[in-house]
């Protein structure tokens, strides 16, 4: 560093002299060592310049000063000059100090208000002369210049190698570069079972999530990069959920080479320039899209489908997904529309077997376009499926022979594999042990050491694999009867062992979507079925009442008979009839007298009969009277032992001798049924 002593005062001297320090990447400064120390070693050059307060400002260390960043120690080096704390600003080259115009134009105004001079590696520089003010004006430009334009040849020869195909960071596992730098797939085929095993049971599982759940499950390992040590290895471990979904989401693994999926923008947020990431939504959109570019693991369809399967299993309020499939009873959710406004229909469960299909629609949470009752449509939907699929009985129980032939073999397969892989491993830690010299204890030891672990694991894989049952072989009996479930698809459809996922998944196959209509002056519902195929099919049913309401054929049938039959005789009729109660259970004269009740109703009245009230009431007395009557067997209740209501002929209480205890009753205030007895 040149000076010019005439350009350092004792005002600058006074002051504290600050050393900025920059690299612009993580790498640079843990690899870079030698520039890091020279631009430590200026603050000791400052100090035989003459200041006695030197400080180094080195939170930018990793940080770029391109356009979007944010440096920490930049904003703290512009506040020291701003409170006039600082006689001279130092740094190695002036490119360290800013990338930008923005930020240059602001140093070097901020400098010159407050009398601060800049130095570099080539001299020292005062803002009050043109000539220094000229040349760090100059340097500033250059700065600027040149990262742009190492920016542009950088990403130019990225361009053209991603062109060909060739440009690569990481390449997937399952992948690797062979001696003429073209892609391969691994020649492990440990590996290669191991991915392919992820993508078959994605299309078993149709979610991440259960795909997740079940290697963990099973205990089975898959191969990711490792990066700890130097450069990346294999390593086999139980796979993260986020593995799992990066390598389903991964094009590369479909044969295709992509560049540009995401792309930088700069945004100014809040008064400040920011960068973002955006990502395409198609891998069609990037800037370069090579299909076919390599070997592949699953055809371009199926990739296609398995996003299209978890784009739709996210839910949010506002889209339209059908979510993934779930264990609740109703057949129709996340495929049912409301034809109304095109919503799709929520589900709301107050018991396994009481669920509603509604939708909220433009009304907003406080009133739905229309509900329904779910069980019955899930049995009418269920009868439309099974006429459609049927046909295709006997080809289904073929794939189900060869998947119950092949159920255990991804499982051992896979343990197979890593049983060779141990033993390979392990016979060379014993070459390695068996080579040392034993007179090299401390080698041997650990040598040895490494040798019985491996062992250990050879072990554990063993027992594993003998605990994996072998596949049984279907005799022609279990295949006859397989072949018999083909041919009767219902039968299969409606076994309990089926479970509601599984038909569900059934349903999303071979079903796009289904709108229902609620006609305007009927309770008709119209459902319409977009078939996967193209074709569209419709049918009508009744709009089911709500679980426990009572139909209103029951009411009326009830409204007929009360006026000649008993509740107990009304129950016994309708349970001949075939009807149910609102929740499908024999009718009892409890439930007679409850529809009564709840509808208003009279009761069954024969002629000349009273209830205790009528009775009462006909002889101007209270109900405690007639109690004490009936007690004393003066007046008859002809109702049976313990049933309601009572049945009291007008004849017996127009007998003498129950107006004489009437008489009497008015007179004394007692009932006394004869001389002798009084009744309180």
């Amino acid at each position: 560093m040149e000076i010019k002593q005439t350009k350092i005062t004792i005002n600058h001297l006074q002051r504290k002299a600050v050393v900025y320090l920059r690299q612009s990447t993580e790498r640079q400064v843990k690899y870079n060592r030698e520039s890091t120390k020279l631009q430590y070693a200026l603050a000791n050059h400052l100090k035989k310049l003459g200041w006695s307060d030197v400080e180094i400002i080195d939170d930018d260390l990793g940080t770029s000063a391109g356009v979007g960043s944010n440096r920490a120690g930049f904003d703290k080096l512009i506040a020291m000059v701003a409170r006039g704390e600082v006689g001279i600003i130092a740094s190695r080259e002036i490119s360290r100090f800013s990338r930008t115009d923005k930020d240059w134009c602001q140093l070097l105004e901020i400098c010159q208000i407050f009398d601060t001079l800049i130095g570099d590696n080539e001299g020292v520089y005062d803002l009050s002369v043109l000539g220094d003010q000229l040349v760090l004006g100059i340097k500033g430009t250059l700065s600027v210049v040149e990262l742009k334009t190492i920016q542009m040849r950088m990403m130019a020869g990225k361009l053209e190698k991603a062109k060909r195909g060739e440009y690569f960071t990481i390449l997937p596992v399952g992948y690797q570069l062979d001696v003429l730098r073209k892609v391969v797939k691994d020649p492990d085929l440990r590996i290669q079972e191991a991915i392919e095993l992820v993508f078959k049971k994605f299309r078993e599982l149709w979610s991440v999530r259960k795909l997740y759940l079940w290697f963990n499950e099973e205990g089975i390992k898959l191969p990711v990069h490792s990066c700890y040590g130097v450069g990346r290895k294999i390593v086999w471990q139980l796979p993260s959920y986020a593995f799992l979904s990066a390598v389903i989401k991964n094009a590369f693994y479909a044969g295709a080479y992509i560049y540009g999926w995401e792309e930088t923008k700069t945004i100014v947020n809040d008064g400040k320039i920011k960068k973002i990431r955006t990502k395409n939504t198609s891998p069609e959109n990037c800037k370069i899209f090579i299909p076919d570019h390599h070997q592949c693991y699953i055809n371009w369809d199926t990739y296609k489908e398995n996003n299209r399967i978890l784009t739709g299993n996210k839910v949010t309020r506002k889209s339209d997904n059908q979510g993934s499939i779930r264990k609740g009873s109703a057949l129709l959710v996340g495929v049912l529309t409301c034809g109304s406004c095109g919503r799709k229909m929520s589900i709301q469960y107050r018991s396994k077997t009481n669920y509603y299909y509604g939708c909220v629609g433009k009304h907003g949470l406080q009133k739905y376009c229309f509900c329904f009752s779910g069980s019955k449509i899930d049995e009418k939907f269920s009868q439309e499926i099974l006429s459609a699929i049927s046909p295709l009985g006997i080809k289904a129980s073929l794939q189900a022979i060869e998947q119950k032939q092949d159920q255990h073999n991804d499982k051992r397969l896979v343990f197979e594999k890593q049983f060779q892989q141990l033993q390979y491993e392990a016979n060379r830690l014993f070459e390695q042990f068996d080579a040392v010299d034993p007179k090299n204890r401390l080698a041997a030891v650990e040598l040895e050491k490494r040798w019985n672990s491996k062992l250990e694991e050879v072990n554990q894989t063993r027992k594993m694999l003998q605990n994996i049952a072998e596949p049984k072989v279907l005799s022609k009996l279990e295949r006859k009867k397989i072949f018999k479930l083909g041919e009767d698809f219902t039968q299969v459809w409606c076994n309990e062992n089926v479970s509601l996922e599984t038909k569900k998944q059934i349903i999303r196959t071979v079903v796009r979507q289904v709108f229902v209509y609620l006609g305007t002056d009927t309770e008709i519902l119209r459902f319409v079925i977009h078939w996967q195929g193209g074709t569209h099919t419709e049918f009508f049913i009744d709009k089911p009442l709500p679980f426990g309401r009572t139909s209103k054929k029951c009411i009326e049938v009830v409204k007929g008979m009360v006026k000649q039959y008993s509740d107990f005789e009304i129950a016994d009729k309708l349970n001949k009839l075939g009807l149910t109660t609102g929740k499908g259970n024999p009718w009892q004269r409890k439930n007679v007298r409850s529809l009564r009740y709840a509808h208003s109703i009279p009761v069954y009245q024969e002629p000349n009969v009273f209830t205790k009230n009528q009775a009462a009431k006909y002889c101007n007395v209270s109900t405690k009277t007639i109690d004490k009557l009936v007690s004393a067997n003066v007046v008859k209740n002809y109702a049976q032992p313990g049933t309601q209501p009572w049945k009291i002929k007008q004849e017996d209480l127009g007998s003498q001798r129950v107006q004489r205890i009437i008489q009497r009753l008015r007179e004394t205030r007692k009932v006394i049924i004869n001389d002798q007895d009084c009744l309180d």
